[in-house]
């Protein structure tokens, strides 16, 4: 929520002003010289690497070959080839270092060290398509994720018992104390969320990945040792540090693409540095996407398959359209952004009031009765894709405006009753 908001925000600002783009070239451009330097060490890489490697090996100088090519024929002869590493077998193999007269009989000299290629999925190697290869390894590699964020729930849950939860939520969700100075006492609780901030961007500083980051606080947010309020800030602290992540990457470029690759790392900076002026610093403002986020939680409680949609409108339907729509007509584009902008604000603004001011509306905007069902409620898609048997009432049905949370979650504790007392429950 935090990132859409801000791209809503920033995207008409960027294109209507080039704030960003300004803002990231004038530092660049600032610089006296620019020389490329060494890739940065990748901490995570020395542990993954080696496990890696037996899964799958791909070369990645004949992708940057495939990247960087811009003649027909060259394109077309790379793209023959496959990405994988061909299977080969150092056994025999001697380098030149370790190689003395009258001891390489029966081997096979080459001027450099062999490197092994014999992994998991080498059998695919002449026999699989690249792209059938690809779907299969991101098959593979989403399962092993889900598979061990699943394994760290359950150990965080047999972890987080007794003491070790009562440490841990009085250290996380804990204020920084008032200071008292005789009679006046000078509130510091403020703070505590900017200290949260710090402890985000040290964290992914160490793991060079704010996934990781949030991926593993994640839990403990759902077993309840840390609140939504102070995950918040640790994720914004998440994103900054991530960016830093960008900056090191971008000073291994060549020479001559580093005031690009610079540009674009800032930009990536001064995004979520506005980001976090507007929606955190800016203390008002911080209830907006904490809301958000706790609406569509309630929302996915209810609804199982809710994320699965949420995932392919937000990350892949919605940007092909624009990109589609894009490609077709710029002004159409501008167009569709700022009636989808419209509408998302009139709606958030209605339902705002309809749940404080119901008395200052007009009586047709009181409740969102007066559209149709599917516009203002889940329970249509959630027959036509869970086939529920003995759903609730018309009248019952959860309206997606101004209450919407507690109609849907009042929905779910009717269907948890009917449950086998063995199945997974949802707790709203």
């Amino acid at each position: 929520m935090f990132n859409f908001l801000s791209v809503m925000i920033l995207l008409p600002i960027e294109a209507a002003t080039g704030y960003l783009f300004n803002l990231s070239s004038g530092i660049v451009d600032g610089y006296e010289t620019l020389e490329s330097a060494e890739k940065p060490p990748d901490i995570l890489k020395v542990i993954t690497k080696p496990f890696t490697k037996l899964i799958m090996q791909v070369d990645k100088k004949q992708m940057n070959k495939l990247a960087a090519a811009t003649d027909p024929e060259e394109i077309a002869e790379l793209s023959a080839k496959s990405m994988m590493k061909a299977p080969k077998d150092c056994t025999g193999f001697v380098s030149e270092s370790e190689w003395v007269e009258g001891s390489g009989s029966g081997a096979v000299f080459e001027d450099s060290e062999c490197e092994s290629r014999s992994y998991l999925f080498d059998g695919m190697y002449g026999s699989w398509s690249d792209t059938a290869v690809g779907w299969f390894m991101l098959v593979f590699a989403l399962t092993i994720l889900c598979g061990c964020l699943w394994l760290m729930i359950k150990l965080l849950r047999w972890l987080l018992k007794g003491r070790v939860a009562v440490w841990l939520h009085a250290s996380v969700n804990g204020d920084v104390p008032d200071i008292t100075c005789g009679e006046t006492k000078i509130p510091m609780g403020w703070l505590s969320g900017y200290l949260r901030i710090l402890a985000g961007f040290g964290i992914t500083i160490c793991v060079q990945s704010s996934s990781i980051t949030t991926s593993a606080l994640t839990p403990l947010v759902g077993v309840g040792v840390i609140t939504l309020e102070s995950m918040f800030p640790t994720v914004l602290g998440a994103n900054i540090g991530t960016t830093c992540t960008g900056l090191l990457a971008a000073l291994a470029a060549d020479g001559e693409k580093l005031p690009y690759t610079l540009k674009v790392a800032y930009s990536h900076l001064f995004f979520n540095i506005t980001g976090i002026v507007i929606w955190y610093v800016i203390w008002p403002m911080r209830s907006i996407p904490i809301g958000m986020a706790r609406k569509l939680g309630n929302v996915t409680a209810v609804y199982r398959w809710f994320p699965l949609m949420y995932l392919f409108l937000a990350f892949f339907i919605m940007p092909g359209v624009f990109v589609a729509v894009s490609l077709w007509s710029t002004a159409l584009t501008v167009v569709i952004f700022c009636l989808l902008i419209v509408t998302f604000l009139f709606s958030a603004t209605v339902s705002w009031l309809q749940e404080n001011k119901k008395d200052s509306l007009p009586a047709t905007l009181q409740s969102w009765d007066f559209l149709p069902l599917p516009l203002r409620s889940l329970e249509p898609y959630d027959r036509l894709c869970c086939c529920f048997k003995g759903g609730a009432d018309e009248d019952d049905q959860p309206k997606l405006g101004g209450a919407a949370a507690k109609a849907d979650l009042a929905t779910a504790a009717k269907r948890l009753e009917t449950l086998d007392e063995g199945a997974e429950t949802l707790r709203p």
